[in-house]
């Protein structure tokens, strides 16, 4: 009996373990449920998430679109079906070929964004939007095909391709963004395809039909002579330029862009009579030798020419009514010469600048916080007789100004204006009824002060760390005399 139940016992374990094994068959032929986050291929099958999305070799797709990329292979194929690449569906993979079916219409944002091994890519014809920064930082990708259905290039789609020499856009595309081909070292071939409507190529510079210079490929060289009747240079059109030589810039070109010339080294700039306008940070950041601006210029916009490796003195168009903020902050300007249509010299427009003298023309009612922070080498200025306030930290740290002559129109300093100057004297105008807190906090220079009776307050630390020899000139029974003793600094009566 014992014998008969041990056999029975046999049979349905051997049977069980059959039912096992072809369960696990039916697994590897099936697609199954995984839960949460984890997906994995299995035995050949698709895996299909909890969140919807199917997987199958790697691929996560979701009602057409390829939303990542998730195997191993350097060499993909995408799948047919596929009607769109999602955003940085592939990004960071160490892909080192892909080939798209017909049938994808869209590559999106980032798709390919640093797929460092990617040497060549050819986008079929069906494509008629590529996303920004589609190939954003693709170190190695040395050719790219462009399909004739391409209508649209997003911002910075190639952005730092260091390897592309060279791309034709086709005849259809309406719309090329900012910085396509930004920091592409090696780019020195760019050419349209005759039929496009939008855009052409003149000497391997990309152009729009309403005469505005795109972009010039950073690995072109040498001089370069913008041709007559183009009429504005656009944003970062020579950004991050490395090879230039002498630029000439035609009189039919009214404005120079945002950035235009953003980190680019070139020797020099001409810019013949009709430019008008130069935008912001056009110049910022740029190595160069020499510039002269045309007597047609009429603005010069915020950091035109911030961190720029100006080394000569720029005179400044008569017409120019404002110098913008840190329009040459940051440069290397050893001199500059304001006209007297100049009005406004705003925050920062020379901060950290190298000039040794700047004389300020009448004409200018306001100058900006910070204006000339920071000018180490600074010894003279001149200020305007109209001006009426001088704002806090405008010479902040001018080590080398030893003397300046308050005009008689200003009635209020701000803070810090003067802290940590070389200031040897200083004669405060009447009118001024009080000193504000740190004026001239560490002027160690500092040994003579007048103060006129209008002054009925000077708030704490004004004169804190200035020399132990200062004076304060006064009248009798002044504020100033009060506060002179309160601070045990010597006195000397007018």
């Amino acid at each position: 009996m014992k014998k008969q139940n041990l056999w029975k016992h046999f049979i349905s374990l051997a049977i069980g373990v059959a039912l096992l094994f072809q369960a696990s068959l039916s697994v590897t032929a099936e697609t199954v449920q995984i839960s949460g986050r984890e997906s994995q291929k299995l035995a050949g099958g698709a895996v299909t998430r909890d969140d919807g999305d199917a997987l199958a070799n790697g691929f996560v797709i979701q009602n057409g679109t390829l939303k990542k990329y998730m195997g191993v292979a350097k060499k993909v194929a995408i799948p047919k079906g596929v009607t769109a690449i999602g955003e940085e569906a592939f990004a960071k993979q160490t892909i080192t070929e892909v080939i798209i079916p017909k049938g994808v219409t869209d590559i999106g944002e980032g798709a390919f964004s640093e797929c460092e091994g990617l040497k060549e890519m050819v986008i079929p014809e069906g494509v008629t939007s590529i996303g920004k920064r589609a190939f954003s930082y693709c170190g190695s990708l040395e050719k790219v095909i462009l399909p004739q259905s391409l209508v649209s290039i997003g911002n910075e789609t190639f952005l730092e391709c260091g390897n592309l020499s060279g791309i034709k856009i086709p005849k259809n595309v309406a719309k090329i963004g900012r910085g396509v081909f930004e920091r592409c070292s090696r780019l020195s071939k760019l050419k349209v395809d005759v039929g496009n409507s939008n855009y052409y190529s003149k000497n391997n510079m990309l152009f729009d039909r309403k005469k505005s210079l795109i972009c010039c490929p950073g690995g072109k060289s040498g001089n370069i002579r913008i041709p007559k009747g183009v009429t504005s240079i656009g944003p970062e059109a020579f950004a991050y330029c490395k090879k230039l030589g002498n630029v000439v810039i035609p009189g039919s070109v009214k404005t120079i862009g945002k950035q235009a010339f953003y980190f680019s080294e070139l020797k020099s700039i001409t810019m013949q009579q009709g430019v008008k306008s130069i935008k912001s940070a056009a110049f910022s950041s740029c190595e160069l030798d020499r510039i002269r601006l045309p007597k047609s210029l009429k603005s010069i916009a915020a950091g035109a020419f911030y961190y720029c490796e100006l080394r000569s003195t720029l005179t400044i168009p008569k017409g120019v009514k404002t110098i913008s903020a840190d329009a040459f902050s940051c440069s290397s300007l050893k001199g500059i010469v304001i006209p007297d249509s100049v009005t406004k010299i705003e925050e920062g427009a020379f901060s950290f600048c190298n000039l040794r003298k700047i004389v300020i023309p009448d004409s200018v009612t306001k100058i900006g916080e910070g204006a000339f922070y920071c000018c180490y080498r600074l010894r003279s200025v001149k200020l305007p007789c109209n001006l009426k306030k001088i704002e806090k930290e405008t010479f902040y740290e001018c080590k080398n100004l030893k003397s300046i002559v308050i005009p008689g129109k200003v009635k209020s300093i701000g803070g810090w204006a003067f802290a940590y100057t070389g200031l040897k004297s200083m004669v405060l105008p009447e009118g001024m009824k009080k000193i504000t807190s740190c004026v001239f906090i560490g002027c160690k220079n500092l040994k003579s002060i007048t103060i006129p009776g209008s002054v009925k307050k000077i708030d704490s630390w004004t004169f804190d760390d200035c020399s132990k020899r200062l004076v304060i000139h006064g009248k009798k029974g002044s504020y100033a005399e009060t506060f002179a003793k309160k601070q045990k600094i010597t006195f000397s009566e007018m």
